[in-house]
């Protein structure tokens, strides 16, 4: 019998939408439940959660957090996790560098004026330029 599986996070993409993205692609049932953005449903939940934030994974009604973590066990739930250590290897390293790309964006998010929120989201792409050049070579050679 298939684990129950529920999602926990905000209602936008953010840190769950791989997780998202696979279980679906993969055909793998789940509850998504999204959850108000840091208003008082957030703040009863908080305390909750493994490390006080989300996403969150409930599997038999057994919380699990970190992102990373999460999305292996999805991926392996989808069958496009490998199962050799070194292919492992070869996939978390490339997801790892690819989650470097989230890190400078994150603090343009709560940024309200439009044009400051645009004119820093466009600074850190330009800053971010060489590493996308970096993983389309790194993709386009693994073909």
């Amino acid at each position: 019998m298939a684990a129950s599986l529920e999602l926990i996070y905000w209602a936008f993409p953010g840190r769950a939408e791989t997780t998202r993205v696979l279980l679906t692609l993969g055909g793998v049932p789940f509850k998504d439940t999204h959850v108000a953005y840091l208003g008082p449903e957030w703040e009863a939940l908080k305390p909750k959660t493994p490390y006080g934030q989300v996403p969150v994974l409930e599997v038999d009604g057994v919380t699990y957090a970190q992102s990373s973590a999460i999305e292996r066990y999805a991926a392996s739930l989808a069958g496009v996790y490998p199962t050799s250590p070194l292919e492992q290897l070869k996939v978390d390293q490339l997801v790892a560098f690819a989650g470097e790309f989230w890190e400078p964006l994150v603090p343009t998010l709560s940024i309200a004026d439009a044009a400051e929120k645009a004119k820093a989201q466009d600074s850190v792409a330009a800053k971010l330029q060489p590493k996308f050049e970096k993983l389309t070579s790194i993709i386009k050679a693994a073909g």
